[in-house]
């Protein structure tokens, strides 16, 4: 599966999720002013699961459960290429701006990849 498929199969699975945007509690040491936001799924029959996206989608798709530092092996479950998971994994963890020397500066590709990430399962982010 690639980043794509992995979409199409987002869509699919976004009525089965209560989505949230989740605040992270703490600034890392790059220069952030603002906590990254980032997409979680809460099962809407079980609301005490909660996964980033790749585990939503697994766990849709195969029933199996991994939390979400295990987004390696959801990966693998669903044979979504682990490229492609790193990628999807840095966008949902608002994670779209790169080094460049001592400056940074947005990823256009991950910066889209959140977007359609956002647009797969109607997340409104101004929330």
């Amino acid at each position: 599966m690639i980043a794509q498929e992995f979409l199409a199969e987002l869509a699919k699975a976004k009525d089965v999720f209560d989505w949230k945007v989740s605040a992270e509690s703490r600034l890392d040491d790059d220069r952030r002013t603002r906590p990254r936001r980032k997409i979680r799924a809460y099962s809407k029959s079980n609301p005490d699961l909660f996964f980033g996206p790749i585990g939503a989608v697994c766990y849709q798709l195969t029933g199996k459960i991994f939390d979400e530092d295990s987004w390696m092996q959801a990966a693998e479950a669903i044979q979504l290429s682990l490229i492609d998971a790193g990628d999807v994994i840095a966008a949902t963890n608002d994670r779209v701006w790169k080094g460049a020397g001592r400056d940074r500066k947005p990823d256009p590709y991950l910066q889209r990849l959140r977007i359609r990430l956002v647009e797969a399962i109607g997340l409104d982010l101004a929330e």
